[in-house]
C-alpha cells in the first residue's frame, strides 16, 4: 500500500512539473503583455489585467496603478503594494499594520 502511495505521489509530482515547464517563459512577461510596472518587473505567470492571457489564473493577477508617478504594482485588484516578484517563490509586498496600545 505504501508503494502505491509513493507511485501516485511521483506521478502527481511529474504532472505538476510538466505543467510548470509548459508555462515557463524564462521569467519574462507573455508576448504583448506589460513586463514592468514602475521599477517592478512582472514575469509570467503573473500579469496585469490588460489582457486575459497575460496571467496564468486570477491568483497571479496584479494591477499597475498609473495614477501615481512612478506607477505602483498592486496585489490583485487591491491596495497592497508589490515590491518584487521572484520566480523562486517569493512575492514581496508592503503591508502596514497598526496596533493601538492603550485604553480609550
Amino acid at each position: 500500500m505504501a508503494l502505491m502511495g509513493l507511485l501516485l505521489l511521483l506521478i502527481s509530482s511529474s504532472v505538476v512539473l510538466a505543467a510548470a515547464a509548459a508555462t515557463d517563459v524564462n521569467g519574462q512577461a507573455m508576448e504583448g503583455c506589460p513586463g514592468r510596472c514602475g521599477d517592478v518587473s512582472i514575469p509570467y505567470p503573473f500579469g496585469t489585467n490588460d489582457l486575459p492571457h497575460c496571467y496564468l489564473s486570477p491568483k497571479f493577477l496584479v494591477t499597475c496603478n498609473h495614477s501615481v508617478n512612478p506607477p505602483k504594482l498592486l496585489l490583485g485588484g487591491g491596495n497592497v503594494p508589490v515590491l518584487n516578484i521572484s520566480l523562486e517563490g517569493e512575492l514581496l509586498v508592503l503591508h502596514y499594520e497598526q496596533v493601538h496600545c492603550g485604553w480609550l
